[in-house]
């Protein structure tokens, strides 16, 4: 990183100007439009221009509600994310091409919004947020704005940077999540480890939000409907991406005789049958049994004195180490899981824009964020180039499956390898800050006001 001559300058996460680079709301914008049109182009190719197939399902399916109703509609996702998807169906007046538009631009606003937010979080520290979130999603390619993810992964963004000036909208803000995605309600728990008198207002927030989607969603559409993402989730198969299916993809490149790939009825490729998949998707229950653990683990070191919990108010988790504690329990239902979506990678954006903005100029945190974030911009990429540049290939077969084979591999690698990192970091107290981090009030300043 390159740092500036000016006292003032901003610190910066990629190696440009701090004086110059994404200085004012006019320069984000253009540097927003220009990123963001060059991920238009690169959907434009034949390369990547088949990747709308979500937006197209969920068309169908909301086409299909009126005949099979709310209870075999999607019956994969929770009842208020069908709410959700229901208005690209309004925007789009009811056509194929204008929900997919209408779907994408809902996902860019997404984007824009939380871009807009971290300018206005962040202070002087604004600049490596707002450089990794801009690159972050031109490096993970157009997908993420075919995916349905994306609202969630930003939604916990939002509460992380509402976390300290208005705990109750961030309680609210995971609450959302968690009705519509399930995952982010993980990320409720690592806000009560920050010191001071918001676990109230998030815990009443969360409550209020969450609980209330979920009781409007029981009385709509009755128990079954309310449970189903679950059962739906634990009754698919090995998904070829997923951790617990690398070594046999490495296999199977070797031997594609031995092992039937096919696309199933939860939509995904899995691996149907062959030497060692049932044992595998034994191990991935195992996983996740394991990573279940790991999660208390480190919510217990956070939240509870004694128990990993210092007195010392200077080591309790603050708002960077609580960054690291939601970007470790991210990490962890991504690889214990036997399905491994691309998608799932855009989780990774929230907690890494947060910690940048709670770095600090310099330092051992500063260097550490950096490096954590060139490590998730790795696995964006060979997540890129996994699906869907490379993607056809590692489903069917064919001379060139040893190359998504490779990217896969090495993509799952770095995935674990950050896991273990970021969880170990996650469970060691965090260090009183530095007397210079102290009197700057710039490198204390908190969240959104």
């Amino acid at each position: 990183m390159r740092t500036s001559a000016h006292p003032g300058a901003r610190p910066a996460f990629l190696p440009l100007s701090a004086t110059t680079w994404l200085s004012t709301p006019g320069r984000v914008a253009v540097v927003w439009l220009l990123s963001r049109l060059l991920i238009g182009i690169v959907y434009a190719t034949p390369a990547e221009n088949y990747i709308a197939g979500d937006p197209y399902y969920y068309w169908r399916k909301l086409g299909a509600m009126a005949e099979v109703g709310l209870g075999g509609t999607m019956q994969e996702y929770p009842t208020p994310a069908v709410w959700v998807l229901q208005l690209p169906w309004l925007l789009g007046c009811g056509t194929t091409v204008g929900y997919v538009v209408a779907f994408a631009l809902l996902m860019l606003a997404c984007d824009a919004l939380l871009t807009v937010g971290l300018w206005r979080a962040g202070g002087r520290r604004r600049t490596a947020a707002l450089e990794f979130w801009l690159v972050f999603l031109v490096v993970f390619g157009p997908l993420a704005y075919f995916r349905f993810d994306l609202l969630p992964a930003v939604l916990v963004a939002a509460a992380l940077l509402f976390s300290a000036a208005r705990p109750a909208v961030a309680g609210a803000l995971v609450g959302v999540g968690a009705a519509i995605k399930l995952w982010p309600a993980l990320v409720y728990p690592a806000l009560l480890a920050r010191p001071g008198r918001g676990r109230t207002p998030t815990t009443v927030g969360f409550v209020v939000a969450g609980f209330g989607l979920a009781l409007v969603s029981l009385l709509i559409g009755g128990w079954e409907r309310l449970v189903s993402p679950l059962t739906w989730q634990s009754d698919r198969g090995l998904q070829i991406e997923s951790i617990p299916a690398t070594a046999l993809m490495a296999a199977r490149a070797v031997r594609p005789d031995l092992w039937v790939v096919e696309l199933s009825q939860y939509n995904a490729y899995e691996l149907m049958s062959g030497p060692g998949v049932a044992a595998m998707t034994v191990t991935s229950s195992v996983l996740t049994v394991l990573g279940g653990l790991t999660i208390v683990l480190i919510l217990a070191r956070a939240l509870v004195p004694g128990f990993g919990r210092h007195t010392d108010p200077r080591r309790i988790p603050d708002a960077w180490h609580i960054g690291m504690i939601v970007m470790a329990l991210v990490l962890i239902l991504i690889i214990t899981n036997k399905t491994l979506s691309p998608q799932y990678v855009t989780w990774l954006g929230g907690p890494l824009v947060y910690m940048f903005l709670h770095s600090g100029r310099t330092g051992q945190r500063s260097a550490l964020t950096q490096r954590l974030a060139v490590g998730v911009l790795v696995l964006a990429g060979l997540t890129h180039l996994v699906y869907p540049l490379l993607y056809t290939p590692l489903y069917s077969g064919g001379s060139l499956m040893w190359l998504p084979t490779l990217a896969l591999a090495l993509r799952n690698l770095g995935l674990v390898i950050l896991t273990v990192w970021v969880v170990l970091l996650a469970l060691r107290p965090p260090r009183p800050p530095v007397v210079a981090d102290q009197q700057n009030p710039a490198a204390v300043a908190d969240d959104v006001s």
